[in-house]
């Protein structure tokens, strides 16, 4: 184990949207992801600041199959309380990255 494991940030990953990684009753389902419910995740949008796409990509791999969903749109990137996503404002779809 190095003096440096921990320190860095390692790159956060798709896990789903919102559209799929909450159950019937609003429980999340991804237990990668920091929210309980769609409440906490929706407190967590209010509040998450836009970032720019560089800082993004810095912090987040995303999968080619997410590119070529969110070609041509109007997009939002968000930092989330512990999550990151890509907000497709076209469809008001959430693809989530933890």
């Amino acid at each position: 184990m190095s003096l440096y494991d921990g320190l860095i940030e390692r790159p956060k990953g798709f896990v789903g949207t919102c559209v799929n990684s909450f159950d019937e009753d609003g429980m999340c389902i991804v237990p990668d992801l920091p929210w309980n419910d769609v409440t906490e995740f929706a407190i967590a949008d209010g509040r998450a600041p836009e970032i720019t796409r560089e800082a993004f990509l810095g912090r987040a791999n995303i999968p080619e199959g997410v590119l070529d969903l969110l070609s041509g749109k109007d997009v939002a990137y968000l930092d989330m309380e512990g999550a990151m996503a890509i907000h497709d404002l076209d469809d008001d779809v959430h693809y989530l990255f933890a």
